[in-house]
């Protein structure tokens, strides 16, 4: 049980009895635990793991750029107008750039993390 007893109680804890078996108090963290050396406003995310989803954010954004140029050049061929005019050309640019510059971002730090990880 986890559950630990009010603190005007005066009946010891599930978990201080627990401790107290081990040899162990409420305040002090188990043996062989260490703690971080330092703390992220994120909790255990660092900055490599923010990195990647942000990578991972753009370069989504920049697929879904292009998706929707394609999905405008295919509506402006099927009401017989110019496909390439309008909204195509600056979707399909924007969208290879973002793409780029996501998986600029993506790609090294998954591989950063490939590397920690092994």
């Amino acid at each position: 049980m986890l559950i630990r007893s009010a603190p005007h109680s005066t009946q010891p804890s599930v978990l201080s009895s627990q401790y107290s078996a081990t040899g162990m108090s409420d305040n002090q963290p188990p043996e062989g635990f260490k703690r971080p050396d330092r703390y992220h406003i994120l909790g255990v995310m660092d900055y490599s793991h923010i990195a990647f989803w942000i990578g991972l954010v753009i370069t989504g954004l920049g697929f879904l750029l292009l998706w929707a140029g394609g999905i405008c050049f295919r509506w402006r061929a099927y009401r017989n107008l110019p496909a390439w005019d309008g909204a195509t050309r600056p979707l399909l640019r924007w969208g290879l750039a973002v793409s780029v510059i996501g998986l600029a971002i993506f790609v090294p730090v998954l591989y950063h993390l490939y590397w920690v990880a092994s």
